[in-house]
C-alpha cells in the first residue's frame, strides 16, 4: 500500500508551517483520486460486460424488451464512469497545481525538492496535458452548445475521427461532441478542438506513476525533517 509522505512542519521555520501542513493534507489527494479513477474503470468494466450480454440477448430475441432496457441502462453507466473518470483526472491535476502554488510559501522546503519535483511535473504533463480541456468539455456540456454562438466557439470545423467514424463538417458548418465513446476512448470538444482520454487500467497506472513521482520528490524532505525532530528530542548529555 502506497502512503503519502508526511513532512514534520515543526522542523521548518514558523512562517512556513501552515503551508507545509496544507501540502501534507493535499498530498493524500493524489492517492484518493487515483483510487477513485480505478473505481471508475471497474464500473466501466462491469457495465461494458453487462451491456454486451444484454444486446446479445436482445439480438437473439427482438421481443425481449427487458434485455433492450438493460442494454440502454448499462450503456448509460459506461458514460457515467467515463465522465467521472474525466473529473477525477482533472482533480488529480488540480492537486498537482495546488501543491506547486503552495510551495511558493515555503522556500526552505522548495529548495529540498530540486530536480525530482521537475521530473514529477514533467511526467504529469506527458500523460495528462489535456486534463483541463477534457474536464471543461465534460462538465460544461450545455454551456458549450446552448446557443449557436457557443456551439460555433466549441465545435470543430475540420474533419476528425469521432467514436470511430470520420466526421466531415459541411462547408461553413461544424461538428459538436458532447462526450462520445469509441471502445474505451472518451472524446469531447472544447474551444474548437477535440480532446480524449482512455478509461482503462493503463490510465490508472499512469496516475500511479505520477503520484509516486510526487511522493518521491518529497521523500528526502520527509526524512530530513524526521532527523531534525529526532535531534530536538534527544536528551542532553
Amino acid at each position: 500500500m502506497v502512503l503519502p509522505p508526511r513532512i514534520a512542519e515543526s522542523a521548518f521555520p514558523a512562517e512556513e508551517r501552515e503551508a507545509i501542513a496544507f501540502i501534507n493534507r493535499t498530498l493524500t489527494d493524489f492517492k484518493s483520486y487515483t483510487d477513485t479513477f480505478r473505481a471508475d474503470v471497474q464500473l466501466f468494466d462491469f457495465s461494458e460486460a453487462a451491456n454486451e450480454k444484454a444486446i446479445n440477448q436482445y439480438q437473439n430475441d427482438r421481443t425481449d424488451q427487458v434485455s433492450l432496457g438493460e442494454y440502454w441502462k448499462f450503456h448509460g453507466w459506461m458514460f457515467i464512469a467515463a465522465r467521472d473518470g474525466a473529473m477525477n483526472i482533472y482533480h488529480f491535476g488540480r492537486t498537482r497545481d495546488g501543491i506547486n502554488a503552495t510551495l511558493a510559501a515555503c522556500p526552505t522546503l522548495r529548495k529540498m525538492l530540486s530536480d525530482k519535483m521537475h521530473l514529477a511535473n514533467s511526467q504529469f504533463e506527458s500523460h495528462f496535458s489535456n486534463y483541463f480541456q477534457i474536464r471543461h468539455g465534460t462538465a460544461h456540456v450545455e454551456d458549450t452548445h446552448n446557443t449557436l454562438r457557443n456551439t460555433e466557439k466549441h465545435a470543430i470545423t475540420s474533419p476528425a475521427m469521432i467514436a470511430g467514424l470520420l466526421n466531415k463538417p459541411a462547408s461553413g458548418g461544424h461538428v459538436f461532441v458532447d462526450g462520445a465513446l469509441n471502445g474505451r476512448t472518451y472524446t469531447c470538444t472544447w474551444e474548437g478542438k477535440l480532446f480524449s482520454y482512455e478509461i482503462r487500467e493503463a490510465t490508472a497506472d499512469k496516475m500511479c506513476v505520477v503520484r509516486d513521482a510526487f511522493y518521491d520528490a518529497f521523500k528526502e524532505a520527509e526524512m530530513w525533517a524526521r532527523g531534525v525532530i529526532a535531534q530536538t528530542r534527544r536528551p542532553s548529555p
